[in-house]
């Protein structure tokens, strides 16, 4: 899977930092059903808000059984 990573500004001692992150896309595989692609994005900023670090990742991750189209309540 692929992994980009970028370092706009330097991290310095002391520096308070909070990771957010989204999730940019979800597919299916093709080959295994039962997986799926995630793309995530998470930046890293720091105590005024600027991003110190941007990572954006493929992931695969289990997807949840589909449930039956004949199943009732």
């Amino acid at each position: 899977m692929g992994v980009e990573i970028a370092w706009p500004q330097p991290t310095r001692p002391g520096d308070e930092l909070q990771v957010f992150s989204e999730v940019t896309e979800i597919t299916p595989s093709r080959s295994k059903p039962d997986r799926g692609i995630v793309l995530l994005r998470s930046e890293t900023r720091h105590q005024r808000g600027v991003p110190v670090q941007v990572l954006t990742s493929k992931l695969v991750v289990p997807r949840r059984p589909q449930a039956s189209a004949s199943s009732s309540n």
